[in-house]
Parts: structure tokens; sequence; C-alpha cells
């Protein structure tokens, strides 16, 4: 197969040039202008001007989490108790023999009027098992029954400081491992309701919804024990090139112990997910003077009638020592990251560390220094200095970055006046320093589609027309290389040669220039071969 007359973004750098792309065998066979014996004998395509670019190597995407949101409530657009209430209470006639009640996509900062009691939501769902999900899936609001049903009176004191209490008495809403937890048993439970059948086709949907934004593969981070048999079978009923990591079965925000992690994580190599902090209570070190400044942007915005900045600055804990504050955070002190990193190495397991803010990426640094590993992931890297990112460089780590975060969460880091002493999201000045860069989605955390994502890594723009720390926009060229390279790279530990001749022909056909909001994908290939749409007439 020959296609001709089409931009193609070939090459590790993936830079456009008008040329033909020859695919034979699976792989590409040539790349460049149109030779005569170019596909001898073989069928030849006039694309028309589109654009070939390397597929799209999502890095980060909870697929078996996505997978969920049509099968139960999406609450992105619930901007009140009120509304998730009166939904939740629909769902529970219309779903009576379901285990679980489920809400997802939800965002508490933005419901006016905060958080009822629990026992609103007790009585909404009839005293059932239910559970509303934040879109950051590290926070969640349960029913008492859902309370009862995973023990959580019955939890350590260790994990104290993940259940929300109001005068001494659990409220409902729960943090990091332990809202993990109770979102893993409401979905495995879920799950076994459905039957294998069911489930499968949930996960087989979602992962065509992949290949239709121009994914050729996917890296899913959180994969416990119990979901390794699902993972396989997908594998074999997707042409989606599918990978994970493994967490532990206790809770989706957990490293896996020795015994649970597993050499076949699919297409990718052996790996692990680990949590240094978490979304909203991230690890931070701020300068007195940064803190200062965010304070005096937080009266601004109050005497303005912006409540919400302060509210944030007062909503978590705060500790001063060493001349420095520090949003105390950290899921692991950096002995126990060691220790764990050490664990992970001498089994041949890939870590991928998660990394929100900057104390968070300060200690992963100094614990993969400590054992001389430089194949890791660190993931999100959203607020960070220069001398983190310089400790970043030094470690030879991949950074995994996530521009569509910038979409929901870009205007309250301007108006928390974040910048400048801290980067948002700091493509530019990670790639200034040498260290491989990825792109990826977060789904459903962020938006899925890459080219909406790859449009916010160059202008940082938000609908209002403000950026988001706009030094650290990339170009287009170093965006697309992220998200197909950069993402093998996050994946396997060594970048991809993109679209080069003798590698997999894995690509996706755009129908303009990426940069132009109307372009979208039009055919998906893995191996050569078209995998979506499975027709033209589809398309």
């Amino acid at each position: 197969m020959l296609l001709e007359n089409a931009t193609v973004w070939s090459g590790p750098t993936a830079q456009p040039t008008v040329a033909s792309l020859g695919v034979q065998a699976g792989v590409v066979a040539s790349c460049g202008a149109t030779r005569p014996n170019d596909a001898a004998g073989g069928p030849r395509r006039d694309l028309s001007g589109h654009h070939i670019v390397p597929g799209f190597v999502d890095a980060h995407s909870h697929l078996t989490v996505s997978a969920w949101i049509p099968e139960w409530l999406d609450g992105s657009e619930w901007t009140n108790a009120d509304q998730a209430l009166a939904a939740l209470r629909d769902l529970s006639r219309v779903r009576p023999h379901a285990p679980w009640l489920i809400a997802m996509q939800v965002d508490f900062d933005l419901w006016a009027g905060g958080l009822p009691a629990r026992s609103h939501l007790d009585d909404a769902v009839s005293g059932r098992p239910a559970i509303i999900m934040d879109g950051s899936l590290h926070r969640c609001w349960i029913s008492s029954a859902a309370a009862e049903v995973c023990g959580i009176s019955t939890l350590s004191p260790g994990v104290a400081g993940d259940i929300e209490r109001r005068r001494g008495r659990p409220t409902g809403m729960l943090w990091e491992a332990v809202s993990a937890m109770a979102f893993q048993r409401a979905l495995a439970e879920s799950a076994e309701h459905l039957g294998e059948a069911g489930y499968d086709a949930l996960l087989q949907a979602e992962a065509q919804r992949h290949l239709s934004v121009g994914i050729t593969a996917c890296h899913d981070p959180l994969v416990p024990p119990s979901l390794q048999d699902a993972m396989q079978r997908l594998r074999r009923a997707t042409p989606l090139r599918l990978s994970w990591s493994r967490v532990s079965e206790a809770s989706l925000l957990q490293a896996p112990e020795s015994g649970e992690v597993c050499p076949d994580c699919g297409e990718g190599p052996a790996s692990a997910k680990l949590f240094m902090d978490g979304a909203h209570r991230c690890a931070l070190c701020l300068d007195p003077a940064h803190v200062m400044a965010m304070a005096a942007g937080a009266m601004t915005q109050l005497f303005g009638g912006n409540t919400r900045p302060m509210r944030d600055l007062l909503r978590y804990r705060t500790v001063y020592r060493d001349r420095r504050f520090y949003v105390p955070y950290l899921r692991m002190s950096v002995d126990a990251l060691t220790q764990r990193l050490d664990m992970l190495s001498g089994q041949a397991v890939r870590p991928r560390i998660h990394a929100l803010g900057n104390h968070a990426v300060a200690c992963s640094c100094a614990a993969l220094r400590r054992l001389g590993i430089r194949d890791a992931t660190l993931e999100h890297l959203v607020v960070v200095g220069d001398s983190d990112m310089d400790a970043v460089a030094a470690s030879g780590a991949l950074a995994s970055l996530q521009p569509g975060f910038i979409d929901h969460y870009g205007a309250a880091l301007i108006e928390r006046r974040t910048m400048p002493a801290l980067h948002v999201l700091p493509a530019a000045s990670l790639l200034r320093r040498g260290v491989p860069l990825a792109l990826s989605s977060d789904n459903p955390c962020g938006p899925l589609n890459p080219l909406h994502n790859l449009r916010v890594a160059v202008e940082r723009r938000l609908p209002d027309g403000r950026t988001v720390d706009a030094d650290e926009a990339i170009s287009i060229e170093d965006a697309v290389a992220a998200y197909s390279i950069g993402g093998h790279q996050a994946v396997h530990g060594q970048p991809s040669v993109g679209l080069t001749v003798g590698a997999p022909a894995d690509f996706a056909v755009l129908n303009g220039h990426p940069m132009n909001p109307q372009t979208r994908v039009v055919e998906t290939w893995i191996a050569g071969t078209r995998v979506w749409p499975l027709t033209m007439e589809a398309n």
C-alpha cells in the first residue's frame, strides 16, 4: 500500500514533509518522495493533502476506569449536591438490583454550598452502597452502607488522614488510598454483577474509543492483580497495543507488594506504579516569599468576589520548618520509596512514580539517585521549580505530562499565583534540560483526545484568552513527538524511531494540520492495517 500526496510527520523528531508513505508486511517500507517503483504491484491511494502522524501512544490512560462512565452517572456538569442527589435517587429506582450506585467525573470544589451531611446521600440511595467519584480519582464521597461494606471503621490508624471527619464524625469523604480502595470495591462488584461478557464489552468499547482518536498504544497505570485476566482478554480482542502497570489489590492508589508484581504487563515490560503524593493533596515545598504572594493573590480575588483561592489556601495543611513552608502530603518518605524501588529493581520491574508537587518530584529524584536507577517514568510534575527540574535531568528519568489539565486547573493556578516561582507542566523547560518528554491524557482525569491535548501543549490558552505559564509552550513538532515517540519511551524505557523505514506502521491519518481546531482523525493504522474505521463507508 502506498499512501500518496500527504504530509508525513516522519523520523525520530516527527518532522512534517510533503511525501508518500509505503506500507508492507506491517512496517514502513518507504517514506519520502514517491518513486515509480514504490508499492509496485500494490494499491496506491491519494490522500489529498491529509497529514500522517505517528500513532499516538497514550502512556497514561485509565482505560479500565473510563470504560465505566457510559454505564453509570457522569457528574461532570453538576454544580451542587442537590443535582447529584436527585440523579442518584433516580438511578436507585431504575437500577434496583445493582450492588453499587456509582457517579463519576465530579468536581466537589465546584459544588455551591459544599458537601451536605452524609445522611442526605443515604436517603437519596435508600440506604444502598453508593459512591460519587471525583474526576481526579483521588477522592470520593460514599454512603454509610458503602462505608460498612468496605470496613472503613476497621481500617488501621495509619490511614486515618484519608478519612475526612467533621466534629469527630466521618463525613463520607475519603481521600487517596482509602478512596481508591472503596472505588476498587465498587467497580469489582459491579463487574461481577455484569458478568464476564458484559464487562469485556465495556472494555472493548473503550478500546475502540481510543482507536477512534488515533491512539495506537495505551498504557493503563492502575491494574491490580484481579484485572490481569480481563486485560489479557482485551489484548486478544483489540488491535490496540495495550500495556499496564501493577498496583496493589488493596487499593488502586497503593503500590504493589513484592508478591503482587507481575512479569507480564502486556505489550510493555513489567511495570509497577508508586505514589509519592496525591492530587489536590499534593506535596509542596514553598519559599515564604511565594507563600506571601499566594496569600496576597487570594486576598485580591476575595475582595473581587472570588472566594475559591482563599478557600483553597486554607483547606490544606501546612508546616513551617527549615525556613520553608511544606504542604505535607507525601505518601512515602524518601527511605520508603528507596526500599520500594530496590525491591522492584531486584525483580526487573520498571517503576512509574506519581509525583505532582515539587516536593514529591524532588524526593522521587533523590530516591532514584540513591540507587542509580535511570530507567523510570515520573508522572505529572504539575508544579515544579528550577532546582526540581535540574534533579529530574540528573536522575535520567523521563517526564510524562498531561497538558489537558490546563483546561480544568489552569485558571485556579493563575489565581493562586503559582507562577513564576513555580513552573506549571514545564514541558519547554524540561526539554531544554534534555529530559525525555512524553505527553499523555490521564483519561478520564483529563481529556482523551490527543489532538486537543497537543494544541493545549502548544498554546496553553484558557477559554477566556489567558495563557498558563506561556514560557512552557512547545512547538507542534515537539508535541507530536512527545505524544508518540516519547510516549513509547514512557512505557518501554526506550524511544521509538517514529515513522521510519523498517519501523512498525502505526500511524493516524488527519484531515488537516494538527493545530487546526477542525482537524480530526479519519483513519488509525496499526502494524500496517487500518483498524479504525473498519470500513471507508464508516468514515
